[in-house]
């Protein structure tokens, strides 16, 4: 009988063991790295007027190629 409790203990202490040991309460952060900087171009649109992209700093720019054949 004392080994069978024995046995018990150390089952459910193995499975609370593995339980603990897997939560993720303190999972390691890690950092995403830095976006590389956008080299400054300029661009001519259809009314000839210049498009440069350091004048958009911090704003949202969607650029769109298309071919029109």
């Amino acid at each position: 009988m004392k080994a069978m409790r024995r046995l018990s203990f150390l089952v459910v202490s193995l499975c609370l063991f593995v339980m603990v040991g897997c939560s993720d309460d303190n999972p390691v952060k890690v950092k995403p790295p830095e976006p590389p900087e956008t080299p400054d171009f300029v661009l001519t649109d259809l009314d000839s007027l210049e498009f440069r992209l350091s004048d958009h700093l911090g704003e949202v720019v969607l650029l769109e190629f298309f071919v029109d054949t």
